[in-house]
């Protein structure tokens, strides 16, 4: 039970934003909800019909500024940005996240699990969303203007941690090549997600408990300091080196249920 409590403790209320800018979710067939009101309100505004992960982010006052299920993007006014990608899935749990650029007012990253015909499983890209453009409604950078493609062979996975100084900012995916999981790291600087400085972290047993499974979460405590790991079925619990990108130290965790099953939350 203790550690059960030192798990909520580090991962509850998990955000990359401020406050105010987790204040609209828009979700599901049609759906949002408004929890800058108490108690929350429900909206049935959102031009988007999503079976499984999406994401919305505001501004630091609170005000909505764009929402997308992982192919598609809308803007504030629920029209669709006009360089919204065309390929893509939107059937994955975690398979969007939305991360504001630490070195930028104007631009969010957008993060994205999708299955590819290039590899066995999901491959992880990102959009770069520039709020400046549309005369302030925003839209996504064409992609042919970077190199849009994080990693190639990826879980349905995909974390981020930002740094309060700027510094040290992490994107975080996983793959599992039997009989190997691993964990990539990628920072994220001069306005990109830097594929050049992936640091990858092996492990062969996490310990004689394989992660194999495709869905589950990744997420990293508030802190920066403990990454937590499910597929499904099993989880365990890391240490993370916010300065170098390495996770080590594995730990199994476990339950008193019956089906002694994690998948996320």
């Amino acid at each position: 039970m203790r550690r059960l409590k030192l798990l909520i403790f580090l991962f509850s209320g998990f955000s990359i934003f401020a406050q105010n800018e987790g204040d609209f979710w828009y979700f599901g067939e049609n759906a949002g909800l408004d929890f800058s009101t108490s108690p929350p309100t429900a909206l049935s505004n959102s031009a988007m019909s999503t079976v499984a992960g999406c994401s919305t982010v505001s501004d630091s006052n609170g005000n909505l500024l764009f929402y997308t299920n992982g192919r598609l993007v809308w803007n504030r006014n629920h029209v669709l940005m006009s360089n919204s990608p065309s390929y893509g899935s939107t059937d994955t749990y975690s398979q969007q996240l939305i991360v504001k650029d630490p070195s930028s007012t104007n631009t969010y990253f957008i993060l994205r699990t999708f299955w590819s015909d290039l590899v066995p499983g999901p491959a992880l890209d990102y959009q770069i969303v520039d709020m400046s453009l549309d005369n302030g409604l925003g839209d996504i950078i064409p992609i042919q203007n970077y190199n849009h493609n994080v990693q190639f062979a990826t879980q349905e996975k995909v974390s981020a941690f930002i740094n309060s100084n700027g510094n040290s900012n992490w994107v975080l995916t996983t793959y599992f090549d039997y009989p190997t999981l691993r964990i990539y790291s990628i920072k994220i600087q001069n306005g990109i997600i830097d594929t050049s400085t992936r640091v990858t972290s092996n492990f062969t047993s996490v310990p004689n408990y394989l992660l194999s499974g495709q869905d589950g979460i990744l997420k990293i405590s508030k802190d920066g300091t403990k990454l937590i790991l499910t597929d499904g079925f099993k989880a365990a619990l890391f240490d993370f080196n916010i300065n170098t990108g390495v996770v080590t130290n594995p730990i199994r965790l476990s339950t008193n249920s019956i089906y002694n099953r994690f998948y996320g939350g």
